[in-house]
């Protein structure tokens, strides 16, 4: 990759490839970084603090992670992810729902067992779709500690947005889950306002 980068640690043997980790400058912007896998990004406030990279299965996997004061916004991009896209999108929307399903309730001597979320609180997963781009969105909350499967208005912290997308020319496919803390809530709708342009790998 051309980006400029302070490497702090590479070719590090893990299960299934090789990950090298980076250490960004304190000012690099995360829409620098991420026009380097030919996307557009509006939510120019966010600074990278570190990427990784690796290959698993013949696929390249960076990671990046990214903040913007209390917000966080931690992003998966897999090169060439058109062949495991459907499979992907289906394992990662069932990870973070089934965190809102029945469970055993903390409360001892609750006149039930079990505790269930109730409906405003389970997010509903819905269609997006951008310029070059198609994929799913949902909206939910995480509590101070960022775990989802916040069910009551008091564990509210931060509202947190899960936009997973393909890139039509290119064939890059990016995770993106964000963290908006109070005060912040205008940038989950922001994450939207993205575009997929003809590259993709970096170079």
């Amino acid at each position: 990759m051309n980006i400029r980068l302070t490497l702090i640690l590479a070719a590090m043997i893990g299960l299934g490839g090789v990950t090298a980790v980076y250490l960004w400058p304190g000012n690099a912007n995360l829409k620098t970084a991420l026009s380097h896998h030919g996307l557009s990004f509006k939510l120019e406030s966010f600074k990278v603090s570190r990427e990784s990279a690796q290959t698993v299965k013949s696929m390249n996997v960076v990671e990046l992670l990214a903040n913007a004061g209390s917000s966080e916004i931690q992003i998966r991009i897999v090169h060439d992810g058109r062949a495991s896209f459907a499979h992907y999108t289906s394992q990662r929307q069932f990870q973070i729902l089934s965190q809102f399903t029945r469970s055993a309730s903390p409360y001892p001597g609750a006149a039930s067992a079990e505790t269930e979320c109730p409906p405003d609180f389970i997010p509903k997963v819905e269609p997006a779709a951008g310029p070059g781009w198609s994929g799913t969105w949902l909206r939910t909350f995480a509590n101070p500690r960022k775990l989802l499967g916040v069910c009551r208005t008091d564990e509210r912290h931060f509202t947190v947005a899960n936009l997973i997308i393909l890139c039509e020319t290119s064939g890059s496919m990016f995770d993106f889950t964000l963290f908006a803390a109070p005060g912040d809530e205008g940038m989950v709708d922001m994450l939207k306002e993205i575009s997929c342009g003809s590259g993709g790998a970096p170079k």
